[in-house]
């Protein structure tokens, strides 16, 4: 260990996702191309062939389980290169590299010329004035550049993983860290398919449960792996527009839905395929009622001050659903402001729709709806004069 390594976080609030290690290591070693010469003048000829060189040697690179082939691990390798000024993987040096890694470089790269030393990996490229092939493709590739992992990488024949022997265990429950603060309301075997680099991918059979935090009602979608018994799916339901909209994945197909989901820092598409018809429409009934019902629980309370029209859409002159009057309680999840129409639209949970709250436009100047929270203020503000 040394004190001038350094330490690459890969976090979204307090959560870590991932990290990764890197420091200079000055190490002795013979370029490509010397070692004909050392074979005839032998110990003193290699000795002289000795070049010693220092390059950026990557330590350890973790994506936490659960969260791999999402991007994360591109984000924290983009960041090394950039922080590091790398510009190509065959200018580190790797520490320790599994068979899959060089595997990875060999098919991506057209790296396959390398040397061991010192345990460090290095490639006849590092040697090189320029780096043989494009920066842009060893930052967009360089994913699963030390750990390969997901459903679609396998560790090479006869490696273990550390991660599978953690989740294979059939008496844990990968979702017990949630059931301390939510409860289980639904649950049913499924199977789930994940959209990535333009195809459907077979996520494996398993279970899909809903959980409803006890103090903040919010619900958690999980999909855990009857094979791996690992969480492949983890995403709370929102209601907003483009996410947790469920729709069927082909005309003529009621036993599979797909959506799109905001799961940590990356937006994801999946699909789960059903047994039967009724199962699917089962956990469409669920799903809606819980993404509303979780909505409900994040909404703000607006009091309406002037009647209004409810539309389908964020637009003014979008489809009318009804009118609400004076006095009636709304809840909100959303606000815009269209600037064209020179409005404050709201989104509301019940009736589903788009109200205005604020308009400046000549055409219905006024204010429609105030938050409660404001109004209670004001009235708590007259009482004390």
């Amino acid at each position: 260990q040394s004190t001038e390594d350094a330490i690459y976080l890969l976090a979204e609030g307090s959560d870590l996702l991932g990290f990764a290690r890197v420091a200079v290591r000055h190490i002795m070693a013979v370029p490509p191309g010397t070692e004909a010469g050392q074979k005839s003048g032998g110990y003193a000829a290699f000795g002289g062939s000795l070049q010693k060189i220092s390059p950026c040697a990557l330590l350890d690179f973790y994506i936490v389980g659960g969260l791999q082939r999402r991007g994360l691990g591109r984000l924290l390798f983009d960041a090394v290169l950039k922080g590091e000024g790398v510009l190509h993987p065959a200018k580190l040096a790797y520490c320790h590299p599994s068979e899959p890694a060089v595997a990875f470089l060999k098919k991506h790269f057209g790296l396959t010329k390398s040397k061991i030393v010192s345990s460090y990996m290095l490639f006849d490229a590092y040697f090189e004035e320029a780096p043989a092939p494009s920066v842009a493709q060893a930052v967009v590739q360089a994913v699963a550049l030390l750990k390969p992992s997901g459903p679609a990488c396998k560790p090479a024949e006869g490696e273990k993983s550390e991660e599978k022997q953690a989740c294979c265990d059939a008496d844990c429950d990968p979702l017990e860290p949630y059931r301390k603060d939510e409860e289980e309301f639904y649950s049913q075997r499924t199977k789930l398919y994940c959209f990535h680099e333009g195809e459907w991918q077979d996520a494996g059979a398993g279970a899909v449960t809903l959980l409803r935090g006890t103090a903040t009602g919010r619900v958690r979608l999980a999909f855990v792996q009857e094979a791996g018994n690992r969480v492949i799916a983890n995403h709370f339901l929102v209601n907003r527009p483009g996410y947790c909209d469920l729709q069927q994945h082909a005309a003529g197909n009621d036993k599979t839905w797909t959506w799109t989901a905001q799961e940590r820092v990356m937006e994801r598409k999946f699909a789960l395929k059903f047994k039967s018809s009724d199962d699917a429409s089962k956990f469409k009934e669920v799903f809606d009622t819980a993404k509303r019902v979780s909505a409900e629980k994040e909404a703000v309370d607006y009091v309406v001050v002037h009647k209004v029209g409810v539309t389908a859409e964020s637009h003014v002159n979008s489809r009318h659903l009804k009118l609400i009057y004076i006095g009636m309680h709304v809840k909100v999840t959303e606000v815009l402001y269209l600037a064209e129409e020179k409005r404050v639209r709201a989104q509301l949970v019940n009736p589903p729709g788009w109200i205005t709250i604020l308009s400046h436009n000549s055409a219905d100047a006024a204010s429609y709806a105030v938050m409660l929270s404001d109004i209670q203020c004001y009235t708590e503000s007259i009482k004390g004069l």
